[in-house]
């Protein structure tokens, strides 16, 4: 079976002279087909802007489940070098996905973390791997790819703040994205609406949420999923053509991986 959802990755890498962003993806055809070119130049833009320019809190907070009280982790400080070393190893992920070598980066040094307004989300970005430049950056940062091929892909990313206050806010966006964006978002190859539901999911860490995305001409969906714990989000983009359950399971694993190796830091 090949993935309807033959997306690459759209990652965020910071750099001693700034932040550099490379942006691709492909839509959810019901075959794999060419996948729609995203501008480099402007996502490169928009991740240069966001490290220059004060960004806004998010607003109201709809319904969801309240997260603990707000507890300062060791990692607060933690380097793009580290955050890697707690990426998960593809053993984790069954024997089928492999790392994506070209989409595997950390940032080298500390920069300001942001936390966007969610209001002003640019929603296609939803179908996308580098889909948190929506919500926020951390002050570092870690993510890989990891493919089976053109039928499963999971991306998952290390988001660390200055402080648990800092992480809320940014999970805070993460659970409004989903109201953002439904009817707001349209597959340009199938011209499609995409519909978002999220929801509140067992508690990994201090808090976790679950935002899945589906398509009436989509075969399969995709989930847009994270966890915080302390000062640091782990954030994951999943796809699986094979499972055909929107990537929940890949999602489910990664975080549940992340958030363990996160609470033996801590």
């Amino acid at each position: 079976m090949t993935l309807a959802m033959n997306r690459l990755c759209g990652t965020l890498v910071a750099t001693a002279v700034g932040l550099l962003a490379s942006g691709c993806g492909s839509g959810h055809g019901s075959a794999a087909t060419k996948p729609p070119t995203q501008s480099v130049s402007s996502v490169a833009a928009t991740a240069t802007a966001s490290t220059t320019t004060s960004a806004t809190s998010a607003t109201t907070d709809p319904a969801a489940s309240s997260p603990t009280e707000a507890t300062s982790s060791s990692t607060s400080l933690a380097s793009g070098v580290y955050l890697a070393t707690l990426l998960a190893a593809p053993t984790t992920l069954g024997k089928a996905l492999v790392i994506d070598a070209k989409a595997d980066f950390k940032s080298s040094e500390l920069i300001p973390s942001q936390i966007a307004d969610v209001t002003q989300a640019d929603c296609s970005k939803t179908l996308h791997s580098d889909w948190t430049l929506d919500v926020g950056t951390g002050n570092a940062f870690a993510s890989r790819m990891y493919k089976n091929g053109d039928t499963q892909e999971v991306t998952e990313q290390f988001d660390n703040f200055e402080g648990p206050d800092k992480a809320q806010s940014f999970m805070k966006n993460i659970r409004q994205l989903a109201t953002v964006c439904t009817g707001h978002t349209t597959d340009t190859e199938t011209q499609s609406t995409v519909t978002f539901e999220g929801k509140a999911v067992g508690k990994l860490g201090d808090e976790a949420y679950a935002i899945t995305g589906t398509d009436a001409s989509w075969n399969s969906g995709e989930t847009l999923e994270a966890v915080r714990v302390g000062d640091v989000v782990v954030t994951t983009f999943a796809l699986d053509g094979v499972a055909n359950d929107n990537g929940a399971g890949l999602a489910a694993k990664v975080l549940a991986d992340a958030a363990a190796k996160l609470k033996s830091a801590t």
